[in-house]
């Protein structure tokens, strides 16, 4: 039997200043979130692996626009600490006690103009391992001590027709056609190991992209 006892908060603010024809938005928020991991055999009654993580993360937004430009670049700093306690069992070890801080940009133009708006994003992120990842359930996932963090690039670019009139007995219309490509390094994922038990696993370098329409 494990459980994940989880619990977090939100904090945001923003500021707004025009400035001719341009306008200035400024966006401030704070997350926070703690996870507990306890383990615990229903047969013997002893206790298992055992671990905290506590995480925080601030968003800075900035946002200018200007006629039918709009410009929105942001950078989220996240930190993230991990405390593992207590005995893993014969199946799997603890992660060592970590401290990560990671910094991911992004940035974002929009331009529209009558029905048509085109728009364009760009964003680094990090994904942490889960708790389940990490410490596993002692049942069908294992955990894995050895993972590392997710990181990449993601970048997207399209077209949107959204026309204020509709058409016949169709009120309204909208169609919209995005080219989208993403870079990894260390993907996690997950994979069998006996065709049973699954445990992640970091595979390297992958890519995505395609259209969507």
């Amino acid at each position: 039997r494990y459980r994940l006892y989880s619990v977090g908060a939100a904090l945001g603010g923003s500021i707004a200043r025009p400035w001719g024809e341009r306008n200035l938005r400024l966006t401030m928020s704070l997350d926070a979130i703690g996870e507990s991991f306890r383990d615990r055999d229903v047969r013997t009654g002893a206790a298992g692996a055992a671990g905290d993580r506590l995480s925080g993360r601030v968003r800075t937004v900035g946002e200018f626009a200007w006629r039918q430009l709009t410009l929105t670049t942001a950078i989220n700093l996240e930190l993230a600490a991990q405390r593992p306690v207590g005995n893993p069992g014969p199946f799997a070890e603890l992660p060592s006690a970590s401290f990560d801080a990671m910094a991911n940009p992004t940035a974002s133009v929009r331009w529209l103009d009558g029905d048509v708006a085109l728009k364009s994003n760009l964003a680094a992120y990090t994904r942490l391992p889960t708790v389940m990842e990490m410490f596993g359930d002692r049942g069908f996932t294992v955990g894995n001590p050895a993972l590392v963090a997710e990181r990449g690039w993601l970048a997207d670019a399209g077209v949107v027709w959204a026309p204020d009139r509709g058409l016949g007995s169709v009120d309204r219309i909208v169609a919209e056609a995005v080219g989208f490509w993403g870079r990894a390094r260390d993907t996690i994922a997950m994979a069998s190991t006996t065709g049973v038990v699954a445990r992640a696993e970091n595979l390297g370098g992958s890519t995505s992209m395609g259209t969507e329409a």
